[in-house]
Order: C-alpha cells, then sequence, then structure tokens
C-alpha cells in the first residue's frame, strides 16, 4: 500500500512566509522504497531558510545525508513519520514556561 505525503518546496523568495508558504498544501503518492514523510526546516548562516515536505526513506531520515543539511552553516531540523499525510504543520515549538514546568514536575516525581 503506497504512502501519500503533503509535498511542498519554498522558493528563496517563499521562505520569508515560513512554513505558510506550504499552507496550500499538495499532496503525493510515494513511489516505492519511499516509507516516510518528511518535514524540513534548514537555516544556513545568514538567517536563511528553506522548508521542504515529502517522501523519503529510512536514510533520508538522518540530517547527515541530506546534501543542504552538509553544507558548512547550515543547521536542519528533520521530522519523518510513516503515517499517511503525517508530515502536516509546522514543528511544534515548547515554551521556555512549558519546559521548566514539565522539569519542575519531574522533580517533584521523585
Amino acid at each position: 500500500m503506497a504512502l501519500d505525503c503533503y509535498v511542498c518546496k519554498t522558493s528563496s523568495a517563499e521562505s520569508k512566509q515560513g512554513w505558510s508558504a506550504c499552507s496550500k498544501n499538495s499532496t503525493g503518492t510515494c513511489p516505492s522504497g519511499m516509507t516516510k514523510c518528511i518535514k524540513l526546516e534548514a537555516e544556513d548562516k545568514e538567517g536563511n531558510k528553506a522548508y521542504l515536505k515529502g517522501c523519503g526513506n529510512d536514510a533520508s531520515c538522518k540530517a547527515d545525508n541530506i546534501d543542504v543539511c552538509k553544507r558548512d552553516g547550515v543547521k536542519c531540523e528533520l521530522n519523518c513519520c510513516s503515517g499517511n499525510l503525517c508530515n502536516a504543520g509546522v514543528f511544534p515549538v515548547a515554551s521556555g514556561i512549558t519546559l521548566m514546568a514539565c522539569g519542575l514536575a519531574a522533580l517533584w516525581m521523585f
């Protein structure tokens, strides 16, 4: 059974819009051997960002295997999942207050 993923790649002009440039998500059926949906955000040392959603495999779920992520000064945030259309949305961001509350709760439990 083939996997369906959201597919999007921002141009340099669109990248200023962030993930909203991918808001008109199109979908695609992954070719044979592509068993993961991926979502990638890459940022170079000048602060320019690129956004990508698509199909991948186990190897493409490691930032070390993605060409743009190998470039000097590029930071990548990569998410892989294996359900149909599981690469929707943006990366979750935890606030400092949430992280502190979780830390305090963990200390209280032990």
